[in-house]
């Protein structure tokens, strides 16, 4: 997301007569803050969907429209947009909604399955593991996609989703694995020396007795307990990773940048797991192999002053 911190003064006109200063938030915190600005604004009965839910929630986004508040009406009211808020005719079935901090959005289960007919296949099972970490039972969530525009991606993904994927690029690392047939790791596996806990992995896979990790910024950053470094971090990860080669285990290492650049991700996956394939009999819909537009949110409009 886009960091505001180097502009502590700006100023953001969020809706007619609403101005927030951005201080030092990120897009979502910002966004946040804009649907509690314009919530008293709305009709009785709108709640907040889409990336407004999402972002209330705390689901993962790929390329998210935070410019615009998302919102969806009561009853049969037409929808329309301006240059703030995004207003959505409800569908037949309206979808549940519940208040989280004094906002009426989509629930969890209802914005994940929204979020996951309109990504790709990567992004689908990202917010389906998230959703599913997150506190939404499996059958909830595969009923909710069962159906309707952009069901059996949908679907797909609420199938293969697991909550032991810790982060949205372990997701994306999945799907690439499961769309390119390579054979499926271990979550969170967790290594002993006898009795004594050595580490647990993002990926595993035993046959290959190979390990891989995904080092997220987060990591280094919000993750870090009272008192701890970066420095502290990279220490301890050099120590737990020379504690498993001296297991007699193989650790590789990815980056976001490593997983975005998916031929070069795919190939030496491949190559390290002897160019095994297994067929996961995965749907032809989510087979999407060209990537989201961008796969990066998109920049808020410049800010008002």
């Amino acid at each position: 997301m886009v960091n505001t911190a180097d502009l502590p003064e700006t100023r953001v006109r969020v809706h007619r007569g609403i101005v927030l200063r951005a201080g030092a938030s990120t897009d979502v915190d910002l966004h946040v803050r804009q649907l509690h600005a314009v919530a008293g604004t709305l009709s009785p009965g709108a709640a907040f969907c889409f990336e407004s839910a999402a972002a209330v929630h705390g689901l993962p986004m790929w390329a998210p429209h935070l410019d615009l508040a998302h919102v969806m009406l009561p009853g049969n009211a037409h929808g329309n947009r301006t240059r703030w808020v995004h207003r959505y005719r409800a569908p037949q079935r309206p979808p549940r909604t519940v208040m989280v901090n004094g906002l009426c959005v989509t629930s969890l289960a209802q914005t994940a399955s929204d979020l996951m007919r309109r990504y790709r296949f990567g992004p689908s099972l990202a917010v389906a593991d998230a959703a599913l970490r997150l506190g939404v039972p499996r059958p909830v969530l595969e009923g909710l996609s069962d159906g309707g525009r952009g069901c059996r991606l949908a679907s797909e993904a609420a199938r293969r989703a697991d909550p032991r994927s810790e982060s949205p690029y372990e997701s994306m690392a999945r799907a690439l694995m499961l769309q390119h047939d390579l054979p499926m790791p271990l979550l969170q596996h967790e290594f002993f020396d006898g009795v004594l806990f050595v580490a647990r992995s993002d990926f595993f896979w035993p046959a290959h007795r190979l390990v891989a990790e995904f080092d997220g910024e987060v990591k280094y950053s919000t993750l870090l307990r009272p008192g701890e470094t970066r420095d502290d971090v990279v220490a301890a990860q050099g120590l737990r990773q020379a504690r498993l080669e001296s297991l007699g285990y193989r650790v590789i290492r990815w980056t976001s940048a490593d997983v975005d650049a998916v031929p070069t991700f795919v190939e030496g996956l491949s190559r390290d797991l002897g160019h095994r394939r297994v067929d996961h009999a995965l749907c032809p819909e989510a087979r999407d192999y060209r990537r989201l537009r961008e796969d990066r949110p998109r920049r808020r409009r410049m800010p008002w002053a």
